[in-house]
């Protein structure tokens, strides 16, 4: 089971990434491999309901997994939310960081060829 204990149990939504357009931090810059509800045993959010895992791509928790509840920010949120990892190293978060901004960047001069294609 998940446990926050020795985690920090602060969370963010938003993503201050620096190589991230505003759609860009809503989107993973890898596919997920595994299901939000692939894990075991199932953790509860306080409305009942089996909370979905999923990974923060922000720069702060870059790469952590975090339960939340299943209506996440919406009207009638319970605010439930618990981190499943710990605080990775300084130099892990720099390599995440760069890693999803390289992501993010490939992926702004594929859409801009293939816009400049479109006009051609």
């Amino acid at each position: 089971m998940a446990s926050s204990s020795s985690c920090s149990s602060g969370w963010s939504a938003s993503s201050r990434g620096r190589g991230g357009g505003e759609m860009e931090r809503f989107r993973a810059p890898v596919p997920y491999r595994v299901g939000p509800y692939d894990y075991s045993p199932a953790v509860k959010c306080r409305c009942k309901r089996i909370a979905p895992c999923w990974t923060s791509w922000s720069d702060d928790n870059l790469g952590w997994r975090y339960y939340r509840c299943l209506s996440g920010l919406k009207p009638g949120d319970c605010s439930y939310y618990m981190w499943m990892d710990c605080e990775a190293t300084q130099y892990e978060r720099i390599l995440m960081c760069d890693l999803r901004d390289g992501v993010w960047q490939l992926r702004r001069e594929k859409e801009e060829e293939q816009q400049h294609v479109k006009r051609i």
